[in-house]
């Protein structure tokens, strides 16, 4: 693992030949690593493959498979995509996004990546330091409705995983605690007229509220718990 973090892959061959096991486990590593070292699609997939096998216990090691990856086939796709995972599985909101452009960059028919893409953003606009954070929210706001537009540009017909008023209601909770009136009421509002949802109308009557428009707040909230409404 420590080669692989380097992007060493003869190192990790080597290593492995030299713990002198011959399990089932350390031939299918070693099967996976000669293949590696390929330049040519089985090369590619074999880099994957072993970027997947640790992404989630060892991420350090898929990063590094992946920078390798990259380096050695740099029009494949997958790899910033695999960089976009790590960096969002990190909370990394800068990287996630960057990597997320790179791979839609070289492959702009693949409708899986923009939602994919679209879904990270929608859960790192969630993250409480965002909350805290109007400026960032605001900037990944802006990258996911570029995204959506995109997205929407392309496939006109099919419907996005995530609501162009989810992203104005986030970013609107964000400036609410701000204290960016004004931006937070612009947002809410839109967030509202795209779709009423309870969570959406009670955010605005918290704003209404707060603004000293008791009138406003209580309209908001009494259409938030509206029958037939379900909280989302």
């Amino acid at each position: 693992a420590v080669y692989l973090r380097e992007g060493l892959i003869t190192g990790a061959i080597d290593g492995v030949r030299s713990m002198g096991e011959d399990g089932e486990t350390e031939a299918r590593l070693l099967t996976v690593l000669e293949k590696a070292r390929d330049d040519d699609d089985d090369g590619a997939d074999a880099l994957i493959e072993l970027s997947e096998a640790y992404r989630e216990v060892k991420p350090d090691v898929s990063r590094g498979v992946c920078r390798l990856g990259l380096q050695r086939f740099p029009n494949d796709p997958r790899f910033p995509t695999c960089l976009a995972r790590i960096a969002a599985a990190r909370r990394d909101v800068e990287n996630a996004t960057a990597w997320y452009a790179s791979a839609i960059e070289l492959a702009p028919e693949l409708r899986a990546l923009y939602d994919e893409a679209l879904a990270q953003l929608d859960e790192l606009l969630e993250l409480g330091t965002l909350r805290q954070d109007a400026s960032a929210a605001r900037q990944l706001a802006a990258r996911a409705e570029h995204l959506l537009d995109e997205r929407e540009q392309r496939w006109p017909d099919v419907a996005s995983p995530i609501a162009r008023g989810r992203i104005e209601l986030l970013v609107g909770a964000a400036e609410m605690h701000a204290g960016n009136a004004t931006e937070a009421r612009r947002r809410l509002e839109a967030a509202v007229a795209a779709e009423e949802t309870p969570n959406a109308l009670m955010q605005l009557g918290t704003l209404e509220l707060r603004r000293g428009d008791a009138e406003a707040a209580t309209r908001a909230r009494r259409a938030a718990r509206a029958p037939g409404r379900c909280l989302r």
